[in-house]
């Protein structure tokens, strides 16, 4: 159950402009507070929940992982927002834990790797992460 304001009308993206396609970095940029988080696809405001403690957590031990392995020259980060351009973008799934690496190649993201043992990548650095390293 959830409790608002008597009147206030929760944020939603404009259906007519969802059908068109034509949202903006711009349009993103300028939500309001109370707005969902949302990602811009191919002109579309797509909402995405918060998530999980326990995606939080295989986060934060990769971006330890990171820090601790990692040349000086890179720096990882979460949550970026949506006007960075990532050329290295690895997405993980959990229960079991699975690491997709992608990279950036002429605007595009490409598979690079993927393991639930241990992900080995030549790119942006020579790489061997053990996922147990990453599993809570």
């Amino acid at each position: 159950m959830t409790a608002q304001q008597a009147g206030h009308v929760l944020w939603s993206p404009d259906p007519i402009r969802q059908r068109h396609a034509d949202h903006l970095l711009e349009d993103i940029l300028g939500l309001p507070e109370d707005a969902p988080r949302v990602e811009l696809r191919d002109g579309v405001m797509i909402e995405v929940p918060s998530p999980t403690l326990e995606h939080q957590n295989i986060g934060n031990l990769l971006w330890l992982w990171f820090r601790q392995n990692a040349p000086e020259e890179f720096e990882a980060g979460t949550a970026i927002g949506v006007a960075v351009r990532i050329p290295h973008f690895w997405r993980t799934e959990q229960d079991p834990v699975h690491v997709y690496a992608y990279d950036l190649v002429n605007g595009r993201y490409e598979p690079a790797g993927d393991a639930d043992t241990e992900l080995v990548l030549s790119a942006p650095f020579e790489t061997k992460l053990p996922i147990l390293d990453i599993t809570p």
